[in-house]
């Protein structure tokens, strides 16, 4: 049996478990197994694939209100931080506005040297073109052999002074939010963590990019 088959009945066996498992802590690890299992196919195949990014602080499952301000060669994006509601018995829905004076856990992030950027459709509920790769919905990503980023290289090839050896390395990011999706091609990325209300924080934010433009 070759490494592909071997993969190929893996991935399998997990789905099957996935079918089977009830819905407590055994479906959650047959879950993240069938996604692990997904992805040591797609990588086996050179298929692009969404691989877990460790990322925190996670943003507000029910309302993270994701804000992004981007210019040339600078992303900036904004979210309410997940936090724990001790009066909070899950029997409704907690809302937020970006309008709110509220001071609360923003995450303030900067994509450096990112050159693309998506954000829109799909939302958690719809599906994904990488939905089978990896893609488990809600959460962060590493789109490991992109398309997006080979179709960029393949449309700069077409310049005469073109080099591949100096093409620069980037990664892929993909954060799944409730309603939206963020895909952004950068070099890398950090996280500030603010305590101030989103008025405020998109201030900030904004008089970064404003002050990183003027530096370029």
């Amino acid at each position: 049996m070759s490494e592909l088959d071997e993969l190929e009945a893996k991935l399998q066996a997990m789905r099957e478990w996935c079918r089977r498992a009830p819905a407590n802590e055994e479906g959650l690890l047959a879950y993240q197994s069938q996604l692990k299992a997904e992805r040591e196919l797609a990588l086996a195949k050179g298929e692009e694939t969404a691989t877990a990014l460790h990322w925190t602080p996670l943003w507000d499952e029910a309302a993270p209100e994701p804000h992004l301000l981007c210019s040339g060669s600078k992303t900036l994006l904004l979210y309410y931080i997940a936090e724990h509601d001790p009066n909070w018995d899950g029997s409704y829905v907690r809302m937020a506005s970006p309008a709110s004076q509220a001071v609360r856990g923003i995450a303030l992030v900067e994509f450096e040297r990112s050159t693309d950027v998506k954000f829109g459709g799909p939302n958690d509920e719809a599906g994904h073109l990488l939905v089978g790769r990896g893609y488990g919905g809600y959460g962060a990503y590493l789109v490991k052999n992109s398309q997006w980023i080979e179709e960029g290289k393949r449309l700069d090839s077409r310049h005469p002074k073109f080099d591949p050896s100096t093409y620069p390395e980037q990664n892929h990011y993909l954060l799944a939010f409730r309603d939206q999706t963020l895909d952004c091609l950068a070099d890398s990325y950090r996280v500030e963590e603010l305590r101030v209300s989103f008025p405020e924080a998109l201030g900030l934010a904004r008089q970064r990019l404003i002050e990183y433009d003027e530096e370029e």
